[in-house]
């Protein structure tokens, strides 16, 4: 029952933070700019300046007060609620003073409600458009009345040269990337880290990682610099999820060829890098995790070999339920049943374990695998 404008507005809202939210990104991003620039054209255009000529005194107070009562209602916020510094807070109401765009959305339902007369629709919206123009000077003049020197410009991506074509490209050099570094270096295969932070970059530095460059892996000008086109394998191993994402689709779209071992933060993102082709995403803490209950289990008097033999049984299990659930992932109510039956299979495969015909067949089976070199 509301208008389009409005049930677009929080159909985004309510999508921007779902798990379609880089799909949509993805088929929105070509249009966003020139839907931004179409929108403030029209703000522009429904501007009615006349009445700034005819009421300057009632169009100037009402601007002076939504930028007054706004500042002064979110320089405390910013000191209480957000724990910032006086300059900051300042800085903070200077910026958020002003009236903002969906403002126009309300003052378009109103007026077709009839709830506004055409001329306060018209003095309203000259006002919010107002002090949105003022803002630039109203940070200009803030910036000069706090003192604040303008910051230096920030540190420039590398030109990437590498000595030979890599057969690897790694995107973040951080504690997966190095290892994985160490031993490509190790066995002498070319490869190219491309590092995008800057504190990290200092550190490495030290250690002259002469393959290693700082950029950014998600612009294609780079990967091109790093010659992506001639290599085979490309390593994503940043520890940002969402940047994760985003480089995997641009490999996938730009570089088809090249073989994508991914780092997963955790399932849900695991499924999202399966979506974009990468059969079998690493998860940082799996392997790890593993290894810590081997050590529980044997802690707690269980044997090595049943220990490990317990743990190779579960990792085979939850690789296995990994692929089942990436099939119902988007359907909850699948998800949590798949994920109950097989926390159910799980115990009667270990219940089944224990038992004497079980003991037997491992027993009757250790002599073969000791005599089988493979």
């Amino acid at each position: 029952g509301v208008s389009t404008t409005l049930g677009a507005f929080l159909a985004g809202v309510l999508l921007a933070d779902s798990e379609y939210r880089h799909e949509l990104e993805s088929h929105i991003e070509p249009f966003k700019g020139l839907l931004l620039g179409l929108f403030f054209i029209s703000v522009g255009m429904s501007m009615d300046l006349s009445l700034l000529q005819h009421m300057p005194l009632l169009v100037g107070g009402l601007v002076a007060a939504l930028l007054l009562a706004k500042g002064l209602l979110l320089w405390p916020l910013g000191r209480t609620l957000g724990g910032l510094d006086g300059n900051d807070a300042l800085r903070l109401a200077v910026l958020l003073a002003c009236g903002g765009e969906f403002a126009f959305v309300v003052l378009k339902q109103a007026a077709d409600q009839q709830l506004l007369s055409e001329t306060v629709h018209g003095v309203l919206v000259l006002v919010i458009t107002l002090s949105m123009a003022l803002t630039p000077l109203l940070v200009v003049l803030a910036a000069k009345l706090l003192d604040v020197q303008a910051k230096k410009p920030e540190r420039e991506y590398d030109t990437i040269t590498p000595d030979a074509p890599p057969r690897v490209i790694i995107a973040g050099f951080g504690r997966m990337g190095q290892i994985v570094g160490r031993m490509l270096r190790a066995q002498n295969i070319p490869f190219v880290a491309l590092e995008s932070s800057v504190e990290q970059m200092d550190t490495l530095r030290r250690f002259s990682n002469t393959s290693l460059f700082f950029g950014d892996p998600a612009r294609p000008d780079l990967l091109r610099a790093a010659q992506a086109d001639k290599a085979e394998v490309f390593v994503l191993a940043t520890d940002d999820p969402q940047a994760n994402l985003r480089i995997a689709r641009l490999v996938r779209r730009q570089f088809p060829h090249l073989k994508l071992v991914a780092r997963a933060r955790n399932r849900q993102h695991a499924f999202r890098l399966m979506d974009l082709g990468v059969d079998e995403p690493v998860r940082e803490t799996f392997h790890s995790s593993l290894k810590m209950t081997r050590k529980t289990l044997e802690a707690l008097g269980m044997a090595h070999e049943q220990a490990v033999d317990r743990v190779e049984r579960f990792r085979r299990h939850d690789e296995k339920l990994l692929k089942t659930q990436y099939l119902v992932y988007d359907d909850e109510t699948r998800l949590v049943q798949t994920s109950l039956e097989a926390l159910s299979d799980l115990q009667k495969l270990l219940d089944a374990d224990m038992s004497p015909e079980a003991a037997q067949e491992r027993q009757s089976a250790a002599p073969v695998a000791a005599a089988d070199p493979d």
